[in-house]
């Protein structure tokens, strides 16, 4: 009795796994991008809307006004943190292996882990950066409501 060879699994060489890598990086962008441009067209016609309302009834445009704006500091606070988590991650990632693939190419050893505490030092400053911007837009409205 012979026993059959072992299927081989297909796996992609480096060059595929590269261009795979840059198509899921492509599409991503593209669909950022879509995100991105409805979401300002959905804002511009929103804000326009408030422009109208405000001649109305300056109250409820004033209310809708504040939500819109807590609205855009917290997504301003979740990008910036999910970004820093990302930078982070890949930096902390990078120290422990003492490694670390760019775009431009890899490094490798002391070159590696001194770009990996760039890299936390970013995030960082990402993370500081949409916790700031969350405050003073909450500190925006409510001075604006004081006036």
């Amino acid at each position: 009795m012979t026993v059959p060879p072992a299927k081989k699994h297909w796996a992609p060489s480096d060059e595929e796994d590269v261009l795979m890598k840059r198509w899921k990086q492509i599409i991503a962008l593209i669909l950022f991008s879509a995100i991105l441009g409805v979401t300002l067209f959905w804002l511009h016609g929103y804000v326009e809307t408030l422009g109208e309302l405000a001649k109305q009834q300056l109250d409820v445009a004033v209310e809708r006004a504040q939500v819109l704006l807590y609205g855009l500091g917290a997504v301003t606070l979740m990008l910036s943190l999910s970004a820093a988590f990302y930078v982070g991650r890949r930096a902390r990632r990078g120290l422990r292996d003492q490694h670390l693939e760019v775009p431009r190419g890899t490094y490798t050893g002391a070159e590696a882990v001194r770009i990996c505490r760039w890299l936390f030092g970013l995030a960082i400053v990402l993370a500081l950066a949409g916790i700031g911007c969350a405050f003073t837009i909450h500190r925006l409205v409510q001075t604006l409501l004081q006036v």
